[in-house]
């Protein structure tokens, strides 16, 4: 059998729909790029935070976020209560 491809299979849609179709996927695809540009610009400019510098500071920190966040710090004016 010699069959011909003679047209596009595209179940009857009108062109118009079928150029706003095309024109949105090119679209999503230069917003997947750029958004994918930009995390790995994000990604390799950042470089390595020194963790072992101030542990006293970095300690006392977590202790102070910790209890913070276990809502036993009530802040009254310029006094701050911990219990």
């Amino acid at each position: 059998m010699n069959e011909q491809v003679t047209r596009q299979i595209l179940w009857n849609i009108p062109v118009p729909f079928i150029v706003l179709m095309y024109a949105l996927l090119a679209m999503l695809i230069v917003g997947c790029v750029y958004a994918f540009l930009k995390w790995y610009r994000l990604v390799s400019l950042g470089a390595a935070e020194n963790r072992l510098d101030h542990p006293v500071e970095r300690l006392v920190l977590a202790r102070a976020v910790s209890l913070h966040l276990d809502d036993r710090v009530i802040v009254d004016g310029r006094r701050t209560i911990v219990f």
